[in-house]
């Protein structure tokens, strides 16, 4: 396990999971390969990236990776978290520096979780903060389960908090199939497989030699 070895598979992971909530392709696909029609294409209606404000918690490599996809190509407003880097780093990476998790998660249209699980981080991401999230905006994770209240993120989701979600990893991996995190449908999840792909595995093996 070469550290940032898969920083770009994880960040274009996040992307896709931003996208893919974002113009609602997991629903439209669910509709288009479901027996009915009792549906119109408005009635996925997206939105763009375009203009959004991306919050980053954790500018390390993956973290920078996003910012990096998510700033100059996309045209987001990037935030960040993250205590550990310096305000230059900040500048450096494209992002803004937040000195509050809530404010960041008070300010963003898509918050990333990019940090890794320390006993620090355990348990950061709560109902407060998700409290605070705009009611359109979307929650994405694809750093390791035990950094967000998944019991907390469930009454988020069911009291119509927030937009959605985009989950990778899980306290429990896989989850249960039971695991009520699975039972919305503005929820998209993957099996923490954003850093596997045949690149990443290259990488590291590369970096591993070097």
């Amino acid at each position: 396990n070469q550290t940032g070895s898969n920083a770009d598979s994880v960040a274009q992971h996040v992307l896709a999971m931003m996208l893919a909530l974002s113009k609602k392709l997991i629903q439209s696909d669910r509709a288009m390969h479901s027996g009915g029609r009792e549906w119109t294409r408005w009635d996925f209606n997206g939105r763009e990236l375009t203009g959004r404000t991306i919050g980053i918690v954790g500018l390390g490599n993956i973290g920078s990776s996003v910012a990096r996809i998510t700033g100059p190509v996309f045209g987001m407003r990037v935030i960040g978290y993250d205590p550990y880097i310096t305000d230059a780093k900040f500048v450096q990476r494209g992002a803004e520096k937040y000195d509050s998790l809530e404010d960041l998660f008070r300010d963003a249209d898509f918050v990333s979780v990019n940090c890794p699980l320390t006993n620090e981080t355990r348990g950061m991401i709560n109902k407060d903060l998700f409290n605070v999230m705009k009611e359109s905006a979307h929650f994405v994770i694809t750093a390791r389960g035990g950094i967000y209240d998944e019991k907390a993120l469930e009454e988020t989701l069911r009291e119509g908090r927030i937009a959605g979600a985009g989950l990778d990893v899980f306290q429990e991996e896989p989850p249960p199939i039971d695991h009520p995190l699975l039972g919305f449908k503005n929820v998209i999840v993957s099996p923490h497989n954003a850093g596997i792909t045949d690149d990443a595995n290259r990488n590291m093996v590369i970096s591993a030699i070097d």
